[in-house]
């Protein structure tokens, strides 16, 4: 996590397998990270 309590996610190991949601029911890490990445 980072100073604001934000998980980071290292590049090298995500594949977008979903895990994320496992740990979060609402999936806003996954949805996040999709977001980003079409910034």
């Amino acid at each position: 996590e980072d100073e604001n309590g934000k998980i980071v996610v290292d590049d090298d190991k995500c594949i977008y397998c979903g895990g994320c949601s496992n740990a979060c029911p609402a999936r806003a890490i996954l949805f996040e990270r999709e977001f980003e990445v079409e910034q």
